[in-house]
């Protein structure tokens, strides 16, 4: 190659980094969620957004041009990862990848960092980082500030800066927020800071926020709460959080101390909180402050816990990856279970999953011989019927349209099936269904018999479980509670396909076939043959589903609260 050849290389080398530097999405580009300080390193994670660019690099340089490059992590960021809690992604054209910076530093004197994009010689672009949920520093005001372990930490402009912690400066840093949140009118935020920091020095034992629904309990919170407050542990103080105008609060309030879910003293003891227990993970469980959150965010020091809902039988890391959650403690009932965290799509580790049973089978072992000749039928959610829940909260809200639902279809044919009725009634059995909490509203669109008694939003789970003697269900992971008592199910999946189209995630680590608790039955005419041969044989459990129990649980005792209790005081 000349030299003319070689000088037009250049040129053309030199017009397509300015092109790309031009198109460059400047906007969220960079992301940061967490931050921890060890071993004299300051060590950064997020996303990062992938373009497909030679000679393209990204890294963190300090005030004496000292450069940190990001290094890739092999973590799914998931549909939620981007946004936090229950939030849907943003819709970018760029796929995004995790990473993990080093920073060498022993907070003696200020760090300053700046994140720069480089494309080839010469073009390099500062880039300016968003500050999502888990940081302890936000950028929503110019005053923004936070504090981590003995650092100060501010957002100027587009440069994060870290300065030993002292009490004169905090001091200052707080004094300018309030007047900037003064002056933005922010009056509610101003009362929780004030508030929180008037008692901060007096909170002498660590509080913990317990909860299950925002309308119901009766689940894994309301257990592990009751038996808290039976074996106190010392120096802390429990509180179970509901929303104030459901049938369960006053329920609660006879059982120990209940805040209102969403009032003044539930968000001040959220922000003073050291622990947040929950067998859910919707927004209001970690989000008390909604789109203020970031206002407060320097504030949050809580650890969380998950006490999950159900076992988690499908593959759900994009909604419980460590990367958009974050436990702290996240407890499973296998072993099994445990191994499906452990995968990287997750990103957990030995420290944060633990096998310890759920809290509420505790309850379902002391009555396991309670049971009487009753059917539950329990199908699960279904996501594709978007008409009958309001899609920020989950409640259930009435549709029309239900009725055209192959769901209510096959259902509705189900407990009025002539040969199904004829055999319960020769044998003395009854049966009750019982909707999820999604569509509880559609519940007076199916057609009551005198076989079948359809429930309404006020029933014990609890009860149901203890009290019937055989299940139907779909894909819902009420079977593994029903299961654990040694009683058989059977699984009506007659709309696979259009179940994982419609709920946003795969197939997991359970095969029905091959794992499940009973038979899968693909269409009516076989879920009603396989009712009837249980009803007929009394309900008894085949000896091979009785293997894939045992083999399942790690444990079957009543002491899940006992060891819940243990992992999370070693924390």
């Amino acid at each position: 190659m000349n030299q003319s050849e070689e000088l037009k290389e250049v040129r053309q080398s030199e017009r397509t980094a300015e092109t790309a530097m031009e198109k460059f999405p400047k906007k969220n580009f960079l992301k940061l969620f967490f931050m921890e300080m060890k071993e004299n390193c300051v060590i950064l994670k997020g996303l990062r957004k992938v373009l497909p660019l030679e000679n393209f690099s990204l890294y963190f340089e300090d005030q004496e041009g000292m450069q940190y490059p990001l290094s890739p992590l092999n973590l799914s960021a998931g549909d939620s990862a981007c946004e936090g809690f229950g939030e849907a992604k943003e819709q970018n054209e760029q796929s995004e990848q995790w990473f993990l910076v080093n920073i060498p530093y022993d907070g003696a004197k200020e760090l300053k960092l700046k994140a720069f994009a480089e494309l080839g010689e010469n073009q390099k672009l500062l880039l300016k980082p968003v500050y999502k949920l888990f940081f302890p520093v936000a950028d929503s005001l110019k005053s923004n500030y936070g504090v981590y372990g003995n650092m100060l930490l501010q957002v100027k402009g587009k440069i994060l800066v870290f300065t030993p912690y002292t009490k004169g400066l905090h001091r200052e840093l707080e004094r300018k927020y309030r007047k900037e949140l003064f002056r933005q009118k922010e009056y509610e935020i101003l009362r929780y800071r004030i508030a929180y920091f008037m008692l901060k020095p007096f909170v002498k034992k660590e509080i913990w926020l317990i909860l299950d629904r925002a309308a119901r309990a009766d689940d894994n919170g309301e257990h592990f709460f009751k038996y808290v407050l039976d074996h106190y542990p010392e120096g802390k103080k429990v509180y179970y959080v509901i929303g104030k105008n459901c049938p369960d609060y006053k329920r609660m309030e006879k059982v120990g101390k209940v805040l209102p879910l969403g009032s003044f003293l539930h968000k001040l003891y959220f922000l003073l909180s050291g622990k947040i227990i929950s067998s859910q993970f919707d927004p209001y469980v970690f989000k008390p402050f909604k789109e203020k959150g970031a206002l407060v965010q320097d504030l949050f020091a809580y650890q969380s816990v998950f006490l999950q809902h159900g076992v988690t039988q499908n593959d759900l890391s994009r909604f419980l990856g460590k990367n958009t959650k974050d436990f702290k403690l996240l407890v499973a009932v296998s072993e099994r279970e445990k191994q499906s965290f452990l995968q990287s799509s997750y990103g957990y580790t030995e420290k944060e999953v633990k096998v310890t049973g759920f809290p509420r089978f505790d309850n379902l072992k002391r009555h396991e011989n309670e049971q009487s000749k009753k059917i539950l039928i329990m199908p699960s959610w279904r996501k594709s019927i978007q008409g009958s829940y309001d899609v920020d909260t989950g409640a259930s809200v009435y549709f029309d349209g239900f009725k055209d639902t192959s769901y209510f279809q096959f259902y509705n044919s189900l407990i009025n099936d002539k040969r199904l009725s004829a055999c319960m009634e020769e044998h003395g059995y009854k049966g009750v269904f019982a909707l999820h909490p999604g569509h509880y509203k559609q519940y007076v669109d199916f057609e009551q018999n005198d076989n079948f008694t359809i429930l309404g939003e006020e029933f014990s789970y609890q009860q149901q479980f203890i009290s019937c003697a055989l299940m139907v269900t779909d894909y819902s992971s009420v079977a593994f509670d029903f299961a654990y008592l040694n009683k058989p199910v059977i699984y009506a999946r007659f709309d696979e396909e259009e179940f994982y189209t419609g709920q946003k995630y795969g197939h997991g680590y359970f095969d029905f076939e091959k794992d499940g608790f009973g038979p899968v039955c693909r269409d009516l005419e076989t879920t009603v043959n396989q009712l009837i041969h249980y009803i007929e044989n009394g309900c008894m459990l085949e000896k091979k589903y009785q293997e894939h129990i045992e083999r399942f649980y790690q444990y079957q005792d009543a002491d899940n609260c006992k060891r819940v209790l243990e992992a999370v005081l070693e924390l």
